[in-house]
C-alpha cells in the first residue's frame, strides 16, 4: 500500500469517527451515510472549535490544502490562512459564534506547500444536544482554476471587444451572425444588435456571395483560409476586405465552430493597383509580411512555392526545381538534420509543426526563417499532403537581439537613466537610478520625479522645465536631489522628449550623472583658489580682486582707501619652539580677530606664512586709519592661549593709502610691503605709512641679491633629502631634494625669503641647473656605491620650466653622469604649466620619454580644471600639507583627501600625502587608499652623507625613522 493511499483512508477513518461524534443523535444509518457523504466528498469538509482549533478533516481537505489530517487536527486553522487574512477568520468564527451562517464565501488559503489557492467557503455553526453552538464546520471548493479560466476568458473578451479587426464567431451550419464584436458591425455601418441574427451574406457584396461556400470548405480543409473580398455596409456602399476563416475543432479533431476575421483594406486598395487580381493582392500581402506558402505533394513529390518563398529562398523561379530534396539542399548544414527531424516526426505523428531555422542563399549569405507546416491525409489514412508558410524573421531576431544588447546597455549603464509618460509618470529606470536615489524600482513605478524633490528648488524653476520639455525642447540642469534615506546628491539632469513617427511627444527621458563629488571637489578648488584653508581668509587673489573694486568705488566717491600688511614677528620660533599645531592657532586666533576688528566693507586676508593684509574702504582721512590700526594691533597683541602656553605676538605693518601711494592694487601693496619691511626693521610692535623714500627699500632685496650672488659664488647652496614612504608596506619609496642656503653673513636662510629673489633676478635658473646637477650626481655617488637607490624628487620653477633649452640641457646632464632617469621625479606646481597646456604637454612627454617620473607638487590648492589630469603624462599626486594638517579632525579636509585620492586611482595615478606628522593623520590616510607618505612622523629631511648612512642602513620601515 502506497503512503499516499494510506494517509487517504486514515484521513477517511479520522473523517467517518469525526461526523460519528458529531451525530451521535441520529440513527445509525443515516450517520454512515452522512459519514460517506463528508469521507468521499470533493470539497474540503472540516470542523472546529470556535477558537479555530481543527477537530475533523475529510480526506479532500488533504487533496485541496496538502495536509494530512494528523497534521492538522488539533491546530488552529490559522495555519491554513495567508499572511493579510488573520482578521477575516477572526470575523468568520465571530459570527458562526452568534449563530450565523456565512455562505459562498469567496476567499484564499493557503496550502502546505505555500501555494496561494482561490476558494467558495461555506462555514456554519454546530449545535450541541442542548442547542448551544459548540463548534463550526467548514466546507470548502478549490476554485483555483475556475479563477485562472475566468481571468483568461475576461481576457480573450476584452480583446474581441476592443479588437481593431472584425470578428464573428459561428456555429458551422447556420450561416448566421450569431456573436462579433463592435469593430466588426462598424465597418459595416450596423450596431452588434442590428446584425445579430442576420444572415451573414447581408454584408458581403452580391458579387462575391457565389465563392463563400468554397472559401468556407477550404477553410475546413485546411484549418484556416485567408482571402479578399468585398462587403457591403448598411449604406450600400462596397469596400475590400481581408478575410481569414479559421476551423476550431475539439481533441477528437471535430468541428464545434469557425472564427471569421475581417479587415477593412480600403486604403490599403487605394495605394495598389486597382486592376491588380485577388491571387496578385494576396502574393504582395505575403511579400510584406515575408510570408510565403507552400504545398508539398508527398506521392507525387511536387512542391509547390508562392512566389514569396521563391524571394525569402533569394531563388529565382526558372533557376529551380521544387521539390523536397532541393528545398534540404538550401538549408543551412548545421540545421538541416533538424529540419528533417521535424518533417519526419509531423508526418509519424500527423501534427503540425513550428520550427525555425537558417537557410542559405546562393550568394552564401544566411538569412533566419520561421517555417509551419500541417500534414494532410487521404482516404485510406496515410499523409497525402503537407501545406505550410515560411516567414522570414531574419530582422526580427535582429531586431530583437539589438533591443535586448540596448536594454542591457541601458540597465548596465552607469548614467542615471529615467523615462516618463507624458504626464510625468515613470515607466522605466535602470540601476543606476537605484543605486544613486536608493529607492528600489518598485517604488519608483507610476511615481512621478517629485518623489526626488530635496526642496532646493523652487516652483518658478519646475514650471521653467515643464514648458522648456512640454515644448519639444531639452532641458539641461543641475538639480538637488534628496536620496530615500533623505540624504542630498546633485546631478546633472538632461530631459529630453521622445516624439513618435507623427512628432507628437509620447514620452521623456532623463539622462543624468552623478555631480556631487565632482562638485564637491570643484567648490573646494574654487574655495581653495581665493581662500586660505587654514585660517578660511581671503587669499591674495581674492584681495587684490577686492582692492580693485574698492579702489574704484573710492575713485567715484572721492574717497581714500588704506591698503595695510601685517606681519607677527619671530614666527618661525613659535613654529620651532611649540611645533606647527600651536603656530596654526596663533594664525586663526590673529585672524579670527581681525575679521572681528574690521568694519563692514573692509576685507582682511592672509597672504601665506605669518604675513596679513587688510583693505580699509572708504576712508575719509588718514587718521580715521591711525585710530583704526592703532586699535587693531592693540587687540592682536593680547595674549593668545593654548595648552598652557600663553603666547604675546610681536606685530608689524606697513600702511600705503589710495590715492596718495598708488592708483593701482599692484603699487599700493607693493608699497605697503615696503612700508612693512622698514616697521619689521625698527624691532617690531610698530607699524609704518609708506612714504616714497622708501622704495630705496631695496634695501634688503639687494642686500639679500648680493648675498645670493655670493652665495653662488661660495658654494653656499646646499641640498637636503626628505624621504617618502610606502603607506602599506612602510618601506622606503623614495625621496625629495630640498634647496637650503647657509649664507655665511645671515646664517640659514628660509627658501621663502631667497627664492622668489632668485626668480626676479633670473638666477634662479643657474641655481635649478646646479640643483639638478647636484641630485644627478648624488644618486650616481649612491649607486657607485652599491646603494639601493630610490627615485629623487627635484622642483623646477614657472622660469626655469619655461626655457627653451630645458629638455636638452636635463638630457645632457642625464648623459654626463650616467644616472638613470627612473630615478628621477620632476615636481612642477600647477601654476607652472595652466598657462600654456600645449607646451607643458610637449616638453613633459619630452621628459617622459627620458624616463622621468612627473609629479603635480601641492595639488588642490590652485583652482584649474581638472581636463590636464588625463591630458598631460602624470606619474604621481602630492596631496597639500593643508589638507594633512587637520586631516584626522576636519571632515572637509579629510573628503577633499578621498576625492582627490579616488580622482588619482581612476586615472592610474599615485598620491602623496606631503606633511604627516602624526599617527592620527597617518591611519586616515592609509583608510582612504593614499599610496605614499611623507613627513616627520617619518623622516626629517637630511643632508647627502646622512642619506648614506640611511640607505646603508637598510632604510627602516615605517615611523619613527626621523
Amino acid at each position: 500500500m502506497s503512503q499516499t493511499t494510506h494517509h487517504a483512508n486514515q484521513d477517511r477513518k479520522n473523517a467517518a469517527g469525526h461526523a460519528s461524534d458529531a451525530c451521535h443523535a441520529l440513527p445509525e444509518r443515516e450517520i454512515l451515510r452522512l459519514a460517506a457523504i463528508i469521507q468521499y466528498s470533493n470539497d474540503a469538509i472540516l470542523s472546529m472549535d470556535l477558537t479555530g482549533v481543527v477537530e475533523s478533516w475529510n480526506p479532500a481537505a488533504t487533496v485541496i490544502y496538502g495536509y494530512d489530517a494528523g497534521e492538522v487536527i488539533g491546530k488552529n486553522v490559522s495555519i491554513l490562512v495567508p499572511p493579510g487574512y488573520s482578521d477575516e477568520v477572526v470575523g468568520i468564527l465571530d459570527r458562526v459564534s452568534r449563530g450565523e451562517r456565512v455562505e459562498h464565501f469567496k476567499t484564499k488559503r493557503m496550502r502546505k506547500d505555500g501555494r496561494l489557492i482561490d476558494i467558495f467557503l461555506t462555514v456554519s455553526p454546530i449545535m450541541d444536544a442542548d442547542g448551544g453552538i459548540s463548534s463550526a464546520s467548514s466546507i470548502a471548493r478549490d476554485i483555483t482554476e475556475q479563477e485562472r479560466a475566468s481571468e483568461e476568458l475576461r481576457k480573450w473578451a476584452q480583446f474581441f471587444q476592443r479588437a481593431e479587426w472584425g470578428v464573428v464567431v459561428g456555429s458551422t451550419d447556420s450561416g448566421t451572425l450569431e456573436v462579433m464584436n463592435p469593430a466588426f458591425a462598424r465597418m459595416h455601418g450596423y450596431s452588434v444588435d442590428e446584425l445579430t441574427g442576420r444572415p451573414i451574406v447581408e454584408v458581403i457584396a452580391p458579387e462575391m456571395r457565389a465563392e463563400l461556400p468554397e472559401q468556407i470548405r477550404i477553410a475546413y480543409r485546411l484549418g484556416h483560409y485567408t482571402f479578399e473580398s468585398r462587403h457591403i455596409r448598411k449604406d450600400g456602399t462596397i469596400f475590400p476586405v481581408l478575410v481569414n476563416v479559421t476551423a476550431v475543432r475539439d481533441e477528437d479533431g471535430r468541428l464545434l465552430h469557425q472564427i471569421v476575421t475581417v479587415l477593412d483594406i480600403t486604403e490599403r486598395k487605394k495605394v495598389e493597383d486597382a486592376l491588380r487580381k485577388s491571387e496578385d493582392s494576396l502574393r504582395e500581402a505575403q511579400k510584406i509580411a515575408g510570408i510565403g506558402n507552400w504545398d508539398w505533394n508527398m506521392r507525387t513529390g511536387e512542391l509547390l512555392w508562392s512566389d514569396e518563398i521563391y524571394r525569402i529562398f533569394g531563388i529565382k523561379p526558372r533557376q529551380f526545381q521544387a521539390a523536397y530534396g532541393n528545398f534540404l539542399n538550401t538549408v543551412h548544414p548545421g540545421d538541416r538534420d533538424f529540419v528533417e527531424q521535424a518533417v519526419d516526426k509531423a508526418i509519424k505523428e500527423r501534427a503540425p509543426y513550428d520550427i525555425n531555422h537558417r537557410i542559405v542563399h546562393p550568394d552564401g549569405s544566411v538569412r533566419v526563417v520561421n517555417e509551419q507546416g500541417r500534414v494532410f491525409l487521404g482516404e485510406d489514412g496515410q499523409p497525402v499532403r503537407m501545406v505550410g508558410t515560411v516567414h522570414d524573421i531574419t530582422e526580427e531576431i535582429e531586431n530583437r537581439r539589438e533591443m535586448q544588447k540596448l536594454a542591457m546597455a541601458l540597465e548596465q549603464a552607469s548614467d542615471w537613466i529615467l523615462v516618463t509618460d507624458l504626464k510625468g509618470r515613470i515607466e522605466y529606470v535602470n540601476k543606476a537610478v537605484t543605486a544613486m536615489s536608493g529607492f528600489e524600482k518598485t517604488d519608483l513605478m507610476g511615481k512621478t520625479p517629485a518623489i526626488f524633490k530635496s526642496g532646493k528648488h523652487d516652483e518658478s524653476f519646475y514650471r521653467e522645465l515643464w514648458q522648456t520639455i512640454q515644448s519639444g525642447h531639452p532641458y539641461q540642469a543641475i538639480i538637488t536631489n534628496k536620496r530615500k534615506d533623505g540624504r542630498l546628491f546633485e546631478i546633472y539632469h538632461s530631459i529630453t522628449p521622445l516624439k513618435n513617427e507623427s512628432g507628437e511627444i509620447t514620452h521623456f527621458i532623463t539622462t543624468s550623472k552623478d555631480v556631487s563629488q565632482q562638485k564637491l571637489l570643484e567648490d573646494r578648488l574654487h574655495y581653495l583658489a581665493n581662500y586660505d584653508a587654514l585660517t578660511d581668509l581671503p587669499n591674495r587673489m581674492l584681495f587684490l580682486d577686492r582692492l580693485h573694486q574698492s579702489l574704484g568705488r573710492a575713485e567715484h566717491n572721492r574717497r581714500q582707501v588704506a591698503v595695510v600688511c601685517i606681519d607677527i614677528g619671530r614666527f618661525s620660533l613659535i613654529n620651532d619652539s611649540y611645533g606647527y599645531e600651536v603656530g596654526d592657532v596663533v594664525l586663526k586666533e590673529t585672524a579670527e580677530r581681525l575679521s572681528g576688528l574690521i568694519r563692514d566693507g573692509d576685507t582682511a586676508s592672509r597672504f601665506g606664512a605669518d604675513e596679513f593684509g587688510l583693505i580699509l574702504a572708504d576712508m575719509a582721512h588718514s587718521d580715521d586709519v591711525l585710530r583704526i590700526i592703532d586699535h587693531i594691533i592693540s587687540e592682536l597683541q593680547k595674549p593668545i592661549g593654548k595648552d598652557g602656553i600663553e603666547l604675546i605676538l610681536t606685530l608689524s605693518a606697513g600702511i600705503s593709502l589710495f590715492p596718495h601711494d598708488g592708483h593701482d592694487e599692484t603699487t599700493l601693496l607693493r608699497n605697503a610691503d615696503i612700508a612693512l619691511s622698514r616697521a619689521r626693521g625698527t624691532g617690531g610692535n610698530s607699524y609704518l605709512f609708506f612714504q616714497a623714500e622708501m622704495n630705496t627699500h631695496a634695501s634688503e632685496f639687494v642686500l639679500l641679491e648680493r648675498h645670493l650672488h655670493q652665495a653662488l659664488k661660495n658654494r653656499e647652496f646646499l641640498l637636503h633629502y626628505q624621504p617618502y614612504f610606502d603607506a602599506r608596506t612602510g618601506k622606503i619609496a623614495g625621496m625629495e631634494a630640498l634647496l637650503r642656503w647657509q649664507s655665511e653673513n645671515l646664517g640659514l636662510v628660509m627658501p621663502s625669503r631667497f627664492i622668489p629673489i632668485l626668480e626676479d633676478t633670473g638666477m634662479i635658473v643657474e641655481v635649478g641647473q646646479w640643483v639638478f646637477r647636484s641630485v644627478c650626481r648624488q644618486i650616481g655617488e649612491w649607486q657607485h656605491q652599491g646603494l639601493a637607490v630610490v627615485p629623487v624628487a627635484f622642483n623646477l620653477s614657472v622660469v626655469q620650466f619655461r626655457r627653451i633649452d630645458l629638455v636638452d640641457t636635463m638630457e645632457e646632464e642625464i648623459r654626463a653622469s650616467a644616472v638613470d632617469p627612473r630615478c628621477l621625479t620632476l615636481e612642477i606646481t600647477e601654476s607652472t604649466f595652466m598657462n600654456d597646456l600645449a607646451y607643458t604637454d610637449l616638453i613633459l612627454e619630452r621628459l617622459k620619454k627620458l624616463g622621468m617620473r612627473i609629479a603635480i607638487d601641492d595639488f588642490g590648492t590652485g583652482y584649474s580644471s581638472l581636463s590636464y589630469l588625463k591630458r598631460l603624462p602624470l606619474d604621481i599626486l602630492k596631496i597639500d600639507i593643508s589638507f594633512v594638517r587637520d586631516i584626522a579632525s576636519n571632515p572637509d579636509d579629510e573628503a577633499i583627501a578621498a576625492v582627490i585620492i579616488s580622482l588619482a586611482k581612476s586615472l592610474n595615478l599615485k598620491t602623496l600625502a606631503e606633511g604627516v606628522e602624526t599617527e592620527a593623520q597617518l591611519n586616515v590616510l592609509q583608510r582612504l587608499g593614499c599610496d605614499l607618505i611623507q613627513g616627520f612622523f617619518f623622516c626629517r629631511p637630511m643632508p647627502g652623507r646622512e642619506v648614506e648612512d640611511f640607505l646603508k642602513r637598510g632604510a627602516p620601515d615605517g615611523a619613527g625613522t626621523g
